[in-house]
């Protein structure tokens, strides 16, 4: 009969395998962090990932509840994300990479997109009001309106 501390890693390590296949298996997944002084984030396998060590203190899966409201993706690098029809309010978006990534529908009241990339991406139908674009990048964009702005292209 093994001793209790080998079978306790045992089933924390059956527990990570089932989690990690678990994450995998739903898409996008996005730690956000209440503290916003973290300093960067990495793309991984399955969404962001922290490299900061920081805890997440709470998860958004998009691909379960499309609810990311008052979230901290600062600095994260989200080229290519996911976002048709999120709920995005309030999120603090500062210096997010957001190339390429599909906001179409989705709900930015209040969001924060200073000095964040928006090259490439898609905002058709997007819910902007209140959101401050101060410093973005706007290339090849698509706006809310459908008109592309190719304002931060280079000629």
């Amino acid at each position: 009969m093994e001793n209790p501390p080998q079978q306790s890693k045992k089933l924390a390590i059956a527990v990570i395998v089932v989690l990690v296949i678990a994450i995998l298996g739903l898409g996008t997944v996005i730690f956000l962090y209440s503290s916003s002084s973290h300093t960067g984030l990495q793309n991984e396998i399955g969404g962001v990932q922290p490299s900061s060590g920081k805890q997440p203190s709470s998860v958004c899966d998009i691909s379960i509840s499309n609810d990311c409201a008052y979230g901290d993706l600062s600095g994260v690098n989200l080229q290519g994300a996911n976002f048709v029809g999120a709920n995005l309010t309030g999120t603090n978006l500062q210096k997010a990479d957001l190339q390429a990534s599909d906001l179409e529908n989705a709900t930015l009241v209040g969001a924060d997109l200073y000095g964040a990339n928006l090259q490439d991406a898609n905002l058709l139908g997007a819910n902007v009001n209140g959101t401050n674009f101060t410093g973005a990048v706007l290339c090849d964009t698509t706006m809310p309106d459908g008109s592309l702005d190719e304002t931060d292209c280079s000629p």
